[in-house]
């Protein structure tokens, strides 16, 4: 009898620590979900635990004495106890795939930097291994372009490897390379960003240069807060096919409420396959203008040898290269020509788009146009088309196959974007939800706030509405310009702007603020 009340004793600890591990685990499954469900979603899930948890010493009890009266004590415990032990295992699991989201959300949002790999480049016959050989030789620098990452990159070199360089200023990148090929300096000091336009007009660029060493110079991204308009105005002997007015700045708060205020993105999509983080090329510019309360959402497009005057250079240049000047001055410049103002920004590159549309599983794009890929002779037919990333990533890229060139392509674009975001709103995304987490991390970058992202999951899984997607695209006009600032004296084709497409997108724009 005495053994019999002392083996109930270590029955009933165990049965409280089993249950106090339920409700710990409870407890924190809803810590980690407060700030994802809504409130209605919310008060079921705690309502649910509650029921579990206060129901499983009834239900274990009533079992106890059921199957206690046929001797089979220790049966009624195990059952319970293993009935505890996996739902709580479960709560474990859910809390672990909400906290990796939560932990995803804080690398992605809120990101303010970005930043510039400066490499020293010398000849590829030259001797120099390593920095330490470059030990107060000379390195050509061009003459007001990249200054202060300039400046930094020979500061950090000085400091971290204590290499001293002697600067040798040029007037353009082709009377560096020369004087680098014809033995005059030793090396020459660019960003990265900046050697893949020089490889587009220098011949043998890449065949007769190699970088030496790297240095990573990282820019905090500040937006202005009230965003200066100014007159589009093209450089002498260069007239607009249509003369531009200043454009009428909307004025709206920079910080919206996201589940309220409509708000305009700017999507950048670089052209490389490394860190998002980097200064690259913008070679998809678009516009997302999303009015939160009528679940519109307006895509506006732009071609990315737009030929636009860059906001803080006072010159003009394809839209395109503004990226290599970060991504401040790709929004400034498009907030100059639409007279808008972008309040976030969300930065992809290849690899992003790759394996995000790998981790939904794939999407379905309804292409209007049959057309054959000029390079890799890949057709694409009309309708609806199944995609990978691999193949979404060709259908975007595509140009040459189309008469009106970039214009087709950048409509191409916003109909990969269009499927990819219906997906991703989707309930069918639940079952992708560990691998679109996986894919996220890393894959872009934005200045929306964790906890902004956070309302707008809230506000999608409240009412699961279903959105409107417009999609406008500015066009243009084939030309030939020597006047880019980032390639003076060249000959290179770039779009002259049509700005009544573009003065009618500005309209579109504004008036999705007025519903």
């Amino acid at each position: 009898m005495k053994r019999s009340k002392k083996r109930s004793k270590v029955w009933s600890r165990i049965d409280l620590l089993i249950l106090l591990i339920q409700l710990v685990c409870s407890v924190g499954f809803v810590y980690l979900v407060k700030d994802l469900l809504p409130n209605m979603y919310l008060a079921i899930v705690i309502a649910v635990l509650v029921v579990l948890f206060t129901g499983v010493g009834t239900i274990y009890a009533g079992l106890a004495r059921k199957i206690r009266r046929k001797n089979k004590g220790k049966v009624a415990n195990v059952i319970m106890w293993l009935f505890s032990l996996v739902f709580s295992a479960g709560l474990v699991y859910g809390g672990s795939v909400v906290y990796q989201g939560l932990d995803t959300l804080e690398d992605v949002a809120n990101v303010t930097y970005q930043s510039h790999v400066m490499n020293v480049a010398v000849s590829k016959e030259s001797s120099y291994q390593t920095i330490q050989d470059m030990q107060d030789k000379t390195i050509g620098i061009i003459e007001g372009m990249d200054d202060e990452n300039i400046k930094k990159a020979l500061d950090m070199i000085a400091e971290k490897e204590k290499v001293s360089l002697i600067k040798q200023s040029y007037a353009s990148m082709l009377d560096a390379y020369n004087a680098l090929v014809d033995g005059n300096i030793d090396g020459i000091l660019i960003n990265e960003a900046y050697s893949m336009v020089v490889s587009e007009v220098i011949p043998n660029y890449s065949d007769n240069v190699r970088t030496l060493y790297q240095v990573e110079v990282v820019e905090e991204i500040v937006l202005d807060d009230e965003p200066e308009v100014t007159p589009t105005q093209e450089p002498d002997g260069e007239e607009p096919s249509v003369t531009p007015e200043a454009p009428v700045q909307n004025n709206v708060p920079r910080n919206p409420v996201v589940t309220k205020d409509t708000f305009n993105i700017f999507i950048s999509g670089i052209d490389t396959y490394g860190s998002v983080s980097a200064v690259s090329r913008s070679d998809v510019n678009m516009i997302v203008t999303v009015n939160p309360t009528t679940k519109q959402i307006l895509m506006t497009s732009i071609p990315r040898d737009y030929y636009v005057e860059l906001a803080s250079k006072g010159a003009y240049d394809k839209l395109t290269h503004a990226g290599i000047y970060g991504v401040k001055e790709s929004i400034n410049t498009l907030e100059n020509l639409f007279g808008i103002q972008i309040d976030y920004y969300v930065k992809v590159n290849f690899t992003s788009l790759i394996k995000i549309v790998d981790a939904v599983g794939g999407i379905t794009v309804s292409n209007p146009v049959a057309f054959e890929t000029y390079a890799a002779k890949e057709y694409f037919p009309k309708g609806d088309i199944s995609m990978d990333g691999e193949k979404a990533l060709r259908y975007v890229r595509e140009r040459y196959a189309f008469s009106d060139g970039d214009n087709m392509r950048v409509k191409n674009q916003q109909r990969v974007l269009t499927a990819l975001i219906k997906k991703m709103i989707s309930p069918a995304i639940i079952k992708n939800y560990n691998d679109v987490l996986d894919a996220v991390s890393g894959s872009f970058v934005t200045n929306m706030s964790s906890e902004e992202i956070q309302s707008l999951l809230q506000m999608q899984l409240s009412d699961m509405s279903t959105w409107d997607f417009e999609q406008i695209s500015v066009i243009g006009y084939d030309r030939s310009s020597s006047s880019c600032y980032s390639m003076p004296g060249y000959a290179v084709y770039v779009m002259k702007p049509d700005y009544d497409s573009v003065n009618a997108a500005t309209e579109k724009i504004n008036a999705m603020y007025e519903n």
